[in-house]
């Protein structure tokens, strides 16, 4: 295993200990909410054409912005960018 994917791994695991209990009480919260799924899952085409999924708290029920939602789409919470930080440890993990 050579640095750079040792140090991969080490921000990754960093940033799932750091986001973790936030996420989880978001995640009840969603569920509190409307029972729906707690992840929003997408394809999106990126780098030379790859196509990768990006996992983000769903926010939206039937096209409308759910309580949940307005509250993590506030600017002072940012915790609706904590997908990147789980991305990222996917993504660290499939690497080979």
């Amino acid at each position: 295993m050579n640095a750079q994917r040792l140090l991969d791994l080490a921000f990754a695991s960093a940033g799932v200990a750091l986001f973790a209990a936030p996420v989880a009480a978001i995640a009840v919260a969603i569920v509190a909410e409307d029972g729906g799924p707690v992840l929003f899952r997408q394809v999106r085409v990126g780098r030379d054409r790859r196509s990768f999924t990006i996992h983000k708290l769903r926010t939206m029920r039937d096209g409308r912005v759910t309580r949940v939602g307005r509250w993590l789409d506030r600017k002072s919470t940012r915790l609706n960018s904590s997908h990147t930080v789980i991305s990222y440890a996917v993504f660290c993990l499939k690497k080979k």
